[in-house]
């Protein structure tokens, strides 16, 4: 069928099939012409695209096994990058500090919430002390929330970088409230 089509309409068609073995193929059928432009033919190609495409099937898993572990964890949890924009949040995020998802994807951390995260020694030790020591734990802050009202919280940060691509950090941030401990 396809190489009707190609020889009908001079088109090339390619897509990716799966064979009886299970293996992952890349097909081309190309028309082929002769010297003197006439079509004589056409050019078949197969190359094995298997392990591609097993890589993907590991990466989307990975980030599904990933993103499922981050929705789990019970204490609010941000994943910033390293400008530090939002690239994330888990449900205990946005039930806690009351805010949509939708409201912070891609937001900069300081802007977040009308710049209720706008903190002074948090923005030192996200600009300062994360990027030369890659964690910081337990860092204690008292901060009035518009929506919630006071609270203590006890903020653990960690830089996780790409050791081939240090630009692609990211910034992991759990955010206990223990306003009720003390």
């Amino acid at each position: 069928m396809d190489c009707q089509t190609v020889l009908e309409k001079l088109i090339p068609v390619q897509k990716e099939i799966v064979a009886t073995d299970g293996k992952w193929l890349n097909l081309v059928i190309m028309p082929y012409r002769t010297v003197n432009d006439a079509v004589a033919g056409l050019v078949i190609t197969l190359i094995d695209i298997t392990d591609k495409k097993l890589a993907q099937q590991r990466e989307r898993m990975s980030k599904l096994y990933a993103e499922h572990v981050v929705d789990t964890i019970r204490e609010p949890l941000l994943i910033l990058d390293g400008n530090p924009r939002v690239v994330s949040a888990n449900r205990s995020f946005y039930k806690t500090f009351q805010i949509s998802e939708t409201e912070i994807k891609n937001t900069p951390f300081f802007e977040l919430g009308h710049k209720q995260w706008n903190i002074p020694e948090l923005e030192k030790l996200l600009k300062d002390i994360l990027p030369k020591n890659n964690v910081f734990e337990n860092f204690t802050m008292t901060h009035e929330f518009p929506n919630i009202g006071l609270k203590v919280l006890r903020v653990t940060g960690r830089r996780i970088v790409d050791a081939e691509n240090s630009e692609s950090a990211l910034i992991l941030l759990v955010i206990e409230d223990i306003t009720d401990q003390g």
